[in-house]
């Protein structure tokens, strides 16, 4: 426990958020979410259809080398491990997804590409994001409520280590810690996205062009609202590189 307090950055909003003290309104966040999502469909729009490109060409790569020809008769050993695959590839596609919520919510410009930035960082994002996804398989496994509580209480884990570089574990071990402090909030948060998942299938999809990006921007909110911000990230830096490459050239 030492050790993860030792990479605990020390801001006052985490030190609030640990306190009990942030004051954390769903409903009014999201009220403050909508005219920046409203600006921004356009960019999150062309980064999800960057995912869906991306998820259909390593989908054709992983039949075409595993020779899969029916992709709903996969045995269970191999479908095990084309979920680790898939959760590690495309680990710093949603993170990319997940930052610009943050840079959103924090009234940033957004580019498309922005996805693009954590590629560097592939091998940190996607264990972690295996790491996560078999703990939560495991506790829905053994018990439901378990499994519902891991999965609420690591949805911070990413951005921790996307936007303020801690180690793994240690984002874990506060991303529980705060979010205990704020569970009702935090599982409110979440059965809003669910209700809003079920109005974009009932709506043939149209809704979700608002739905998705509201989800990632309020995430965003919530998250500077717990933890701070860092004065750069990794979009910022690949900003600067391209630059430095313009002025150069």
């Amino acid at each position: 426990m030492q050790s993860f307090k030792q990479h605990t950055p020390n801001t006052q909003a985490i030190k609030a958020a640990l306190a009990k003290t942030s004051r954390i309104d769903v409903f009014a966040l999201l009220k403050e979410c909508h005219p920046i999502v409203l600006g921004n469909i356009p960019v999150f729009v062309g980064s999800l259809l960057l995912v869906l490109l991306g998820m259909s060409v390593l989908g054709m790569i992983v039949l075409s080398f595993f020779e899969i020809t029916d992709p709903f008769a996969i045995e269970q050993s191999l479908q095990l491990k084309l979920e680790i695959l898939f959760s590690f590839t495309l680990a710093p596609l949603f993170t990319g997804l997940l930052m610009m919520g943050v840079r959103g919510a924090n009234k940033k410009p957004l580019k498309s590409l922005d996805i693009m930035a954590y590629f560097p960082r592939i091998f940190v994002l996607g264990l972690t994001s295996v790491f996560l996804s078999m703990w939560i398989s495991i506790g829905m496994l053994l018990l439901v409520v378990p499994g519902i509580y891991l999965l609420i209480s690591t949805m911070f884990v990413i951005p921790l280590i996307a936007e303020k570089r801690m180690k793994p574990l240690a984002a874990v071990y506060l991303s529980i810690r705060v979010v205990h402090n704020y569970f009702l909030q935090m599982a409110l948060f979440n059965l809003l996205f669910l209700g809003g998942l079920l109005l974009g299938v009932a709506t043939f999809g149209i809704l979700f062009i608002y739905i998705l990006p509201m989800y990632y921007i309020l995430k965003g909110k919530i998250y500077i609202a717990l933890f701070g911000l860092s004065d750069k990230d990794d979009i910022d830096t690949l900003e600067e590189r391209k630059d430095d490459a313009t002025f150069a050239a």
